[in-house]
């Protein structure tokens, strides 16, 4: 086996590629082994004889190399990517990140055995993915050839579809990085992201819990402000059969009064107009024969009339941005005769 060129022996010479391939292989009769580790890219910024610049990071290769979780296809002369026969004659197991390059740990089938023992394709070339500046981002497949095209060219590949990447810079964006952002930096924001996200099962059933318990809590407010109105409500008839009752023995009212004032108070409006009326009246006379029979329509009128005239005064004093009492409206309402 002839020695193998190092891939800082950068040279035009056809069978060098700039360093970019591996050793002249010769196997003899007497089957001497075929190299397991190979080297299959170099360290930094390499450019190539047609003009190209390429860049390659062997940690974030090897890191995207471990996530994939899928061994690298060895072919002849670029078949995998190609999209026909990929004529598979061995496979890279294992990426190891080392100081003059991106090295290849390569399980050889018989068929990569006679190859390299017929010495019909002596040289490797991986088929790259790259960004807009040409940094390799993806080893998509190795290949065995005669004699790589180009200098870079042999490791870029020249098939069609594996020679441009899509530019990730506004996917680095989304995901908050810088444009320059490794690879490996945007699979890592990638998995963090997911990470942090939710099945689309998990989202639907939280969104049916919390309608539920949006329908639970609407129920209990609704229960609540039902109760609140019927204690409300029970508060303030305790408040005007205290008021009748006191009328009532202070001789303010007249028993047969008794229900008028109740329906005049029904209102919290009103009830502090009979407040007022009841306040401002004097003890009548003592209780007689007529203490169960009817009040006169006029009087029981009278009092209808005082009251709503307490409340619209009351009204108009609030309109005008003044705040009186019953007591205070129906004073105003007397002094006005």
């Amino acid at each position: 086996m002839t020695n193998r060129p190092h891939f800082s022996q950068l040279a035009s010479a056809v069978e060098l590629a700039l360093g970019l391939v591996t050793a002249s292989v010769t196997l003899a009769a007497d089957a001497i082994s075929p190299p397991a580790m190979i080297q299959i890219a170099p360290r930094g910024r390499v450019e190539a004889r047609d003009g190209r610049s390429f860049e390659f990071r062997p940690e974030d290769l090897v890191a995207r190399f471990a996530a994939d979780g899928v061994d690298i296809p060895v072919d002849l002369d670029h078949a995998s990517a190609g999209g026909g026969n990929p004529h598979t004659v061995g496979w890279v197991k294992r990426l190891e990140a080392r100081a003059d390059g991106l090295w290849a740990t390569v399980e050889w089938l018989e068929e990569g055995v006679a190859v390299l023992k017929a010495r019909t394709r002596r040289y490797i070339s991986p088929a790259i993915r790259h960004t807009d500046d040409g940094t390799a981002v993806w080893i998509h497949s190795v290949a065995l050839v005669a004699a790589p095209a180009l200098a870079m060219g042999a490791v870029a590949s020249t098939k069609p579809g594996l020679d441009q990447e899509p530019s990730m810079k506004s996917i680095a964006a989304y995901l908050g990085l810088s444009e320059s952002a490794s690879e490996t930096a945007i699979l890592a924001a990638v998995t963090d992201l997911k990470a942090k996200s939710v099945s689309k099962a998990d989202h639907d059933a939280a969104v049916a819990k919390l309608g539920a318990d949006l329908v639970t809590a609407n129920g209990k407010v609704a229960d609540l402000e039902t109760k609140l109105s019927a204690i409300k409500s029970a508060d303030h008839t305790a408040k005007v059969n205290t008021l009748l009752e006191a009328a009532l023995k202070d001789k303010k009212i007249l028993p047969a009064e008794r229900e008028h004032y109740a329906k005049l108070a029904a209102t919290p409006e009103g009830l502090l107009s009979v407040t007022a009326i009841i306040g401002g009246a004097s003890a009548k006379l003592g209780a007689s024969g007529l203490d169960g029979s009817n009040p006169p329509e006029s009087h029981a009128q009278g009092a209808a009339d005082l009251a709503a005239k307490i409340t619209a005064y009351v009204n108009e004093q609030a309109k005008l941005g003044i705040t009186v009492t019953a007591v205070d409206a129906l004073a105003a309402i007397e002094r006005k005769g």
